[in-house]
Order: C-alpha cells, then sequence, then structure tokens
C-alpha cells in the first residue's frame, strides 16, 4: 500500500520566525488575522524564551500577563498600546490565552536537544 505522504523543510530558528510560521500553518485552526498572529507568535516567543529561564509555570504566566511584558510584546509588534491591547483581549477572548496560560493546542512542544520540530497534518480524506 503507498503511503500518501509529502515532507517539506522550512530553515528557522527559534529566536527567529519558528512561532509565526508555526501559527501560519495553523490558521485553518485559529482563523486569526495576520496581525492577531503576529501577537500571538510575539506571545508564544516570549513564553517560551522565559520558559528556559524559569521553572516555575505560574511565575511565567504571571509575568506573561504583566504590563512590563505586554508594552516589550507591543513594541515588537510595533503596534499602537490601544490596537496590540484590542487584539490581545481578542485573543484572551478566544481562549488562546488565559491567564498567561496558552491554550495547550497551540503551545509547540520542542524539544531543542533534537534540532528539529515536526508538525504532522493528519488530512482525513474520507469524511
Amino acid at each position: 500500500m503507498a503511503k500518501n505522504t509529502s515532507v517539506i523543510r522550512i530553515p528557522t530558528k527559534l529566536e527567529g520566525d519558528f512561532f509565526r510560521y508555526y501559527l501560519e500553518f495553523l490558521t485553518p485552526i485559529h482563523k486569526l488575522t495576520p496581525r492577531e498572529t503576529d501577537v500571538f507568535a510575539a506571545f508564544l516567543k516570549e513564553r517560551y524564551r522565559l520558559s528556559k529561564l524559569i521553572s516555575d509555570d505560574s511565575l511565567i504566566s504571571k509575568l506573561m500577563m504583566s504590563s512590563d511584558t505586554q508594552r516589550i510584546l507591543q513594541e515588537k509588534c510595533e503596534m499602537t498600546p490601544s490596537h496590540f491591547q484590542a487584539i490581545f483581549s481578542k485573543l484572551r477572548k478566544l481562549g488562546y490565552i488565559k491567564n498567561g496560560y496558552v491554550d495547550a493546542r497551540f503551545m509547540p512542544k520542542i524539544d531543542e536537544s533534537i534540532n528539529c520540530f515536526n508538525l504532522i497534518f493528519y488530512f482525513d480524506l474520507n469524511v
């Protein structure tokens, strides 16, 4: 029986555009606009960066929700404070961010020792 598979290599870095690319592939699931995706990617990237420095998940969540961190994310996204807050509020309303935690469907489980991340889509063609 033949396997229907296709593998595409996407060169990127965790410090670079990884989280943005990751969310772009998940667009059919989250249905966010490009600017909403920018904010969500910045949030994921910062949360991941903090997780490498701090082991207490609740402390990371508190830091992620602080006004200082949100101001930094807003500056990284090059947005006005009001536009950033509107998008951030929408992400919370949709449940993608809740009390500084990320919906598990959207938080990639990264093992840096492997030097790659596999995102597998399963298309059920019998539906």
